[in-house]
């Protein structure tokens, strides 16, 4: 279980859980997902959105797998009765889960050995693991210092609005990444449900839509599916 910045690098990890297990549960036995599920965690203070002097709280952006919550954002349920806005919102939420999806499909890329089953013990594979992600951060973090060529995470590696990444041609065939749409039954919070309508008008405004937002819910390009390691 892992969460990421806007730069590919990951801010929190969570080993250990079997791959069968679902997001949802691995979530709320974490140390971390089980503080911040039940508000232990010092919160950030909240923010103005962009142009604008509506106060938001820090969220972070998961699926469907994990529960609404006031710090903890997912999608819009079902597809067929949502509204416009809310579809917008989905399309906006798709976009910005996409960079974990990214995350994980560099760090399967750059270290090869997560493309295929590990043949060592589990805490040996655990740590394997972790230390991958650690040269993942740093590499990453140096990119900014580096001529494009030369950088850890060129141009073109990760999705670009629609365009593929080319770390899905680098896994293309391996057997440790499977996509996963576990469902949680988990209920939505009142206060969750609040801010999840704030960002919805939010994108609605001259200051928080994207000029092609409404091309691609017309088109259905919504994509709310995630990828793991096993």
């Amino acid at each position: 279980m892992v969460a990421c910045d806007a730069q590919y690098r990951f801010t929190f990890v969570d080993g250990g859980a079997f791959g069968k297990e679902g997001d949802a549960g691995v979530f709320s036995r974490s140390k971390f997902g089980a503080e911040l599920l039940q508000g232990c965690l010092p919160p950030l203070p909240c923010a103005p959105l962009p142009g604008t002097e509506v106060l938001t709280p820090h969220v972070f952006v998961a699926d469907e797998a994990f529960p609404q919550k006031i710090n903890l954002m997912r999608p819009y349920p079902g597809s067929q009765q949502l509204s416009h806005d809310q579809k917008v919102y989905n399309y906006r939420h798709s976009r910005a889960r996409r960079i974990i999806e990214n995350s994980f499909g560099i760090l399967a890329a750059r270290w090869r050995i997560m493309g295929k089953e590990m043949e060592c013990s589990e805490d040996t594979a655990e740590e394997v693991t972790k230390a991958c992600i650690v040269l993942h951060n740093f590499l990453a973090k140096g990119d900014q210092d580096l001529p494009e060529e030369s950088r850890y995470i060129p141009p073109g590696m990760a999705d670009r609005d629609g365009a593929p990444g080319e770390w899905r041609r680098i896994v293309e065939g391996d057997t440790n990444l499977t996509r996963t749409r576990r469902i949680t039954a988990a209920r939505a919070t009142q206060d969750g449900m609040a801010v999840r309508e704030i960002f919805k008008e939010y994108f609605q405004t001259d200051e928080g839509r994207l000029e092609w937002q409404d091309q691609h819910v017309r088109r259905g390009t919504l994509h709310n599916v995630g990828i793991e390691f096993n």
